[in-house]
């Protein structure tokens, strides 16, 4: 196992606890309360990353309920908002989801500590669920991330506060690349600010995961609905671009799974161009997206 198939285990077997199902039942009850077009305007600020903030999980829901009140007014989205703001569904979900973003924050934490983790933040955690979490917690640290914090962080400390104060939340921005240039001195601070990049998205990146595979939004591609695929590869990364008929975009996340043959293959798309036809439906679309190795154990030790 890699940490993205860890982390979408994590999801799958946090669906069947008690809390994992109150939050699947309130989203279902919410589905019915609610018309289709508040429903569909609240998934897409839900999923539309440079509105919720991407690695927010469950902190998403609120962002997405507090970004509903500051639009009662507004034209467009105003009886959307006001539909949304009168469920009380829609209440309880808000406080579930701060309970339930607070304990995914703690239990990140906990992940890059040495200590083995027990429970899912502050979550009552039955043994299938710590035991998925232990795998998660070790494969992290294979990876190697922990001995190349202790040997770089404090070499570059000066770059790397003035980084992360101005860098762009969304991981791989064009933006965070050009912030490199402009601060590194020599290939080696920009070769630091990179793997600094690469480790903050694959934490927020294993954090949204396990929600988007929690709440079923995750994209599912296989290469039956692929029909043409590039993937370059950047020091354990792939840079893909394909097409394929299967996206929707609309209430789907971002974060997509793709299965090759018996291989599973977790990434985030960057970009989407979709093409119709008459009558609005789907041609086709062409993705471009950077996609996680799947053997990821010694990644911060090797890709130097």
């Amino acid at each position: 196992m890699n940490v993205p198939e860890c982390a979408y285990q994590v999801g799958k077997i946090f669906k069947k606890t008690i809390v994992g199902k109150r939050y699947l039942e309130l989203l279902e009850t919410l589905k019915e309360e609610i018309s289709e077009d508040s429903l569909s305007g609240f998934m897409s600020t839900l999923n539309g990353y440079q509105i919720s903030g991407f690695g927010n999980h469950f902190f998403s829901v609120v962002n997405s309920y507090e970004l509903m009140k500051e639009n009662l007014d507004n034209e467009y989205w105003g009886r959307v908002a006001r539909e949304i703001l009168d469920s009380k569904t829609m209440e309880e979900l808000v406080v579930l989801s701060r309970n339930l973003g607070d304990s995914l924050e703690k239990l990140t934490l906990e992940l890059l500590q040495s200590k083995i983790v027990k429970t899912f933040g502050d979550i009552d955690t039955p043994p299938k669920l710590k035991r998925i979490l232990q795998d998660l917690q070790v494969q992290i640290q294979r990876t190697g991330f922990i001995e190349w914090c202790i040997l770089n962080q404090s070499n570059f400390q000066n770059h790397l506060s003035v980084y992360e104060s101005e860098r762009g939340k969304l991981p791989f921005d064009k933006k965070n690349k050009e912030l490199r240039n402009r601060l590194a001195l020599n290939q080696d601070e920009i070769n630091f600010l990179e793997k600094q990049e690469l480790l903050i998205s694959m934490m927020s990146f294993t954090k949204q995961l396990i929600f988007d595979t929690h709440i079923e939004s995750l994209s599912d591609f296989n290469m039956d609905s692929i029909y043409r695929i590039r993937v370059k590869d950047n020091k354990g990364l792939g840079h893909a671009v394909f097409k394929t008929n299967s996206f929707r975009g609309q209430g789907e996340s971002f974060i997509f799974k793709l299965i090759d043959l018996n291989e599973v293959k977790f990434g985030i798309i960057n970009s989407t161009t979709t093409s119709f036809k008459q009558g609005d439906e789907y041609i086709n679309t062409i993705v471009q997206a950077i996609i996680f190795p799947t053997n990821d154990t010694n990644f911060f030790r090797d890709n130097n």
